[in-house]
């Protein structure tokens, strides 16, 4: 039993922790209760904090199953099966990467830990495990480079976070998208399988996971400045195959709509937040142990009443009514993308005439070059123009906030020039970035 059970347990010393932690609050709220027995709940104050700990520990354990297990996140892993008869159709020896029975035995403790007296929904491990487990999986998928699976769980997942108040739409979808991310792993499973072969086949490292780009700076020091800035192979997207110099359309799109997919979800949990009365503490304390337990999945209002009275009626919740001090912090990503766009354009690409120059000269636009700046500046414009227009029209800040950041994302993607192309036909000057040191030896190869 024992062995059964560890295959799919995370190390000892990530278990004992969490648990420690659990029988001291346990242990806090028996001794309150030990205090006074008969006049009161005070010691269900701590099972808020309890059953926080323990959507910690599903969460957490959801990643560990879902990351740990496949052979793509374990270099070692890896060249082991290649040296083996392992195939898709056969168990991985370390343990399985999909949900097992073992999981299910899990998830029951974590769910009798939150008893009595559940501060959320009796379903709440579930939805933290699986959402964990999920959110892994996309690592897994952006390895394997299976993008539609990626897109679908990521979207999906938002949603399910969107509806965390109605589990009876949040669960069934949590269970479809579990489905579709089993569906993805045997598809990452048979591709890397045959990646496997090829590699054994043509007897080279063609094959590479790029399980280490996640450190590496995206220009690859290959030979050393100033020969590195003529180069044309330099990844412009973390999550692409190194060879692809651009981002895409479709991925820049679609990574913007997941970025305002997302806002939304999290601006709608503030507006239901919001509306939580303010008796909650005086029922959690009562004796009814199951009106507390239930309290924010009866009295939190659905997506489809807020987004009805947010739409028809703007501005009555509290969220809305201070709607111009939270759409001003659009503009902290909004620099922080203008920053981000800019430095990862000019870095290096400095422009042929200073400030100065372009005074005395009146060449105060250089086309050729100035056009990387369109998009840093259409970043900066669009929560400055966007947000007024928002306060003018009436329209609530629950769509005015991921409509502008998706737009200002769609400028980081999509706008122009391609990054390569103007940096091997711009009119610039070179020149040395902080990382090139002028004593570093090993920025050029020894011919």
């Amino acid at each position: 039993m024992k062995n059964w059970m560890r295959v799919v347990l995370p190390p000892g010393i990530w278990v004992a922790g969490p648990l420690f932690t659990y029988l001291l609050v346990m242990g806090a709220s028996w001794m309150i209760y030990s205090a006074s027995p008969f006049q009161s709940n005070a010691y269900q104050l701590l099972f808020p904090f309890r059953d926080a700990l323990v959507m910690a520990a599903a969460f957490s354990y959801g990643v560990f199953r879902g990351y740990r297990f496949h052979p793509i996140c374990q270099p070692e892993y890896l060249d082991y099966l290649k040296q083996t008869a392992w195939t898709p159709q056969k168990p991985l020896p370390l343990g399985p990467v999909h949900f097992a029975w073992q999981d299910v035995i899990v998830l029951l403790i974590l769910s009798v830990t939150i008893w009595p007296a559940p501060f959320s929904h009796p379903l709440a491990p579930f939805f933290t495990m699986t959402m964990g487990y999920l959110l892994a999986s996309m690592v897994l998928f952006q390895l394997s480079h299976l993008w539609k699976h990626l897109y679908v769980i990521a979207f999906g997942c938002s949603t399910a976070f969107l509806f965390w108040s109605q589990p009876t739409v949040s669960i069934p979808l949590l269970i479809l998208l579990s489905v579709i991310a089993s569906q993805g792993i045997n598809e990452s499973l048979e591709k890397l399988h045959r990646k496997i072969l090829e590699e054994t086949i043509s007897g080279s490292e063609s094959f590479n996971y790029r399980l280490k780009m996640f450190g590496q700076d995206s220009i690859k020091r290959l030979t050393g400045w100033p020969f590195d800035f003529l180069t044309s192979r330099k990844p412009t997207f973390f999550f692409m195959k190194e060879e692809i110099t651009s981002i895409p359309r479709i991925h820049g799109m679609l990574v913007s709509l997941l970025v305002g997919w997302s806002v939304f979800a999290a601006a709608l949990i503030m507006f239901q937040g919001a509306e939580i009365e303010g008796d909650y503490w005086v029922e959690l304390l009562s004796s009814d142990s199951t009106s507390s337990m239930l309290y924010l999945t009866q009295r939190v209002p659905t997506v489809l009443e807020i987004v009805q009275r947010e739409y028809f009626s703007p501005g009555q919740s509290i969220v809305s009514q201070e709607a111009l001090p939270v759409l001003m912090v659009l503009g902290l990503p909004s620099f922080f993308l203008f920053i981000l766009r800019l430095s990862y354009y000019c870095n290096g690409y400095n422009p042929p005439i200073n400030l100065w120059g372009r005074l005395r000269t009146f060449r105060w636009i250089i086309p050729e070059y100035d056009k990387v700046f369109v998009s840093p500046i259409s970043i900066l414009l669009i929560p400055a123009i966007l947000i007024p227009a928002s306060f003018y029209i009436g329209f609530s800040s629950l769509f005015t906030g991921p409509f502008i950041i998706t737009l200002m994302f769609l400028a980081v993607m999509l706008i122009g020039p391609k990054r390569v192309e103007w940096q091997l036909t711009a009119p610039c000057r070179l020149t040395r970035p902080a990382k090139y040191r002028q004593g570093d030896t090993d920025g050029f190869i020894e011919l």
